[in-house]
């Protein structure tokens, strides 16, 4: 129950980051939007790396989580 919580957290968060970022937009460039967004995504995941205390290589990573992080990185480019 709880990952669904937090899905449905995160789909709400997502949809209201494009306005968001369009009342942004009206002071930066797109390129320091950019950072800015990729800084607060850092920041966010700080804690969930340090409570598991350290970060996982990808190399470490076992075919299963691969696969999640490959289909994470294919599904969020597009």
């Amino acid at each position: 129950m709880y990952a669904i919580l937090l899905a449905l957290l995160s789909a709400i968060l997502f949809g209201a980051a494009t306005p968001a970022t369009k009342v942004l937009l009206a002071g930066l460039d797109p390129v320091q939007l950019a950072g800015w967004l990729y800084l607060g995504a850092a920041v966010g995941v700080l804690p969930a790396i340090l409570r598991a205390r350290g970060f996982t290589s990808p190399r470490q990573m076992g075919q299963k989580n691969l696969l999640r992080l490959l289909g994470a990185i294919v599904c969020g480019g597009i």
